[in-house]
């Protein structure tokens, strides 16, 4: 780890310090850069800190909780007394008293000296913070799927044929749209690997409608302070009454882990989930510091991995070529032929599809002439099948649409969930109006996010900007849900 961290510390500190010269609209600018923020799994965030695995005894970044070994491992219990946080007095401290000693055995978990001490700006406590997609996704959740599964003896048990059998056929009839990216996985499949965004999709939307009813009341009633602390740590913009409301059910599950599944499930992950709101105090909501921007990234560049020789050059010509379409359609210079060119090559032109203000409109256009409320009546309209706005899309119902991803579901602006049943061009105005049909629906207990509908209110129309965002139609048989989705988290990766 030296290897690399030494000589990234010694070029950013120059960075900082000299700064680079840019020129920008004919004036000379110094950029100078900070590293502030490092978000890596448990494993390599110890290295990079020199502080013990998760398997010691002092191995929180960010408190000085003290493990205890249960059945041969060191599990994480709730103490008497609230541990001490980790400060950066603290960690200077225990770097002079390791440097002073044999050098043999730890410093409260400190192991080593990091180069990252001497790197300007940056913080080795709350520089560090706990990653969301490790820790919550495929530490707790998948761990809590194996622990229903597997454990025949307990009263959480729930991998009998039977109910593998009802939660299967739940799952199947989900259709999410195209927004969450990936479809509800199977539990009879449940010992393969699953995508940290197949756990997330599973923890946030689907897991209370399909285990209701088959999992035990109180044990759901647990889950779900999980589910409402992620969902709303997960907002655009998370107010500070709301981390602290957060903090509360985060401590809550925490502590009745402890309750309902013994110490042998204290686990790491789970100590973890008392440091996330104060992540989000410090650096945002947690999609803002979460290691989904570099996996998806690592995805890119295997992507552009054509074969098995010369691999660093094909992924550097290829980020090259990228770079040099941007500057080329940024810079001015170039043609207008040369600018639809570069377009060209990243954005694929489909038939039949108009770009407009609002978005761009897929389907051949056909006159609408139904009279329904919000519709000026001295105004003609064409109605379309698809839009997409910032990269999300929206569309009609179609009755009788087997397919396996459903955009037709919305969340307008004042909070109201409604079903898309039409997508409308005003011709006069080329302002885009939807009809929809208002859910009716109440609030699942515990739960802000997730709501059962009762009914459906007749057709009316509305502008499309009173559309917020796509929302998830959840059909479990005995109940009809709809869910809200964090918008900027879920579009970051698109």
């Amino acid at each position: 780890m030296d290897a690399f961290l030494t000589p990234f510390v010694e070029k950013m500190n120059l960075l900082l310090q000299d700064g680079i010269n840019t020129k920008r609209s004919g004036r000379i600018i110094n950029v100078k850069v900070l590293t502030l923020c490092c978000c890596v799994d448990t494993v390599a965030r110890a290295e990079m800190q020199c502080i013990v695995g998760h398997n010691g005894y002092n191995c929180c970044s960010w408190c000085l909780i003290q493990g205890e070994n249960v059945n041969g491992t060191v599990k994480f219990p709730i103490p008497d007394d609230i541990p001490r946080d980790r400060t950066e007095r603290h960690y200077k401290k225990c770097y002079t008293l390791y440097a002073k000693g044999n050098k043999k055995s730890n410093v409260e978990g400190i192991k080593g000296i990091s180069p990252l001490v001497n790197l300007i700006s940056f913080r080795m406590v709350w520089g560090f913070v706990p990653d969301y997609m490790h820790c919550v996704l495929q530490g707790v959740t998948k761990r809590w799927i194996r622990l229903w599964m597997n454990n025949v003896d307990k009263q959480y048990y729930i991998g009998d044929p039977k109910n593998i059998g009802r939660i299967d056929d739940r799952m199947k009839r989900i259709r999410p749209p195209t927004l969450l990216k990936r479809l509800p996985f199977l539990m009879k499949n449940s010992k393969d690997m699953r995508k940290a965004r197949e756990l997330e999709n599973w923890l946030l939307f689907y897991s209370v409608p399909v285990l209701s009813g088959i999992l035990p009341g109180e044990i759901l009633k647990h889950w779900k302070l999980l589910v409402s602390a992620m969902h709303l740590l997960l907002q655009d913009s998370v107010p500070v009454d709301t981390i602290h409301e957060d903090e509360l059910l985060l401590i809550e599950f925490v502590c009745k882990t402890q309750l309902i599944y013994v110490k042998g499930e204290m686990t790491y992950n789970v100590h973890q989930l008392l440091h996330l709101a104060e992540s989000v105090r410090k650096w945002g909501p947690l999609w803002s510091h979460t290691a989904f921007p570099f996996e998806n990234a690592i995805g890119v560049l295997k992507r552009v991995v054509k074969g098995a020789r010369g691999i660093p050059h094909q992924v550097t010509r290829s980020l090259e070529l990228k770079s040099s379409r941007e500057i080329m359609m940024s810079s001015g210079f170039c043609g207008s032929e040369v600018v639809d060119f570069c377009e060209s090559i990243t954005v694929r032109d489909v038939n039949k599809s108009y770009r407009l203000a609002e978005g761009t409109f897929f389907g051949k256009p056909s006159d609408y002439f139904d009279s329904v409320d919000g519709l000026q009546e001295n105004q003609t309209y064409t109605q379309h099948r698809k839009v997409i706005r910032n990269d999300v899309i929206y569309e009609r119902f179609v009755d009788g649409d087997t397919r396996r991803f459903d955009n037709s579901y919305v969340e307008l602006n004042n909070g109201d969930f409604a079903h898309l049943m039409n997508i409308l061009l005003c011709k006069e105005t080329s302002e885009c109006h939807v009809i929809i049909k208002i859910l009716n629906c109440h609030a699942v207990e515990g739960l802000r996010h997730l709501r059962i509908i009762t009914g459906i209110q007749p057709e009316v129309a509305c502008k499309f900007s009173m559309v917020k965002n796509v929302a998830i139609f959840i059909d479990v048989l005995s109940e009809q849900y709809v869910a809200s989705v964090p918008s900027c988290h879920y579009k970051m990766n698109l």
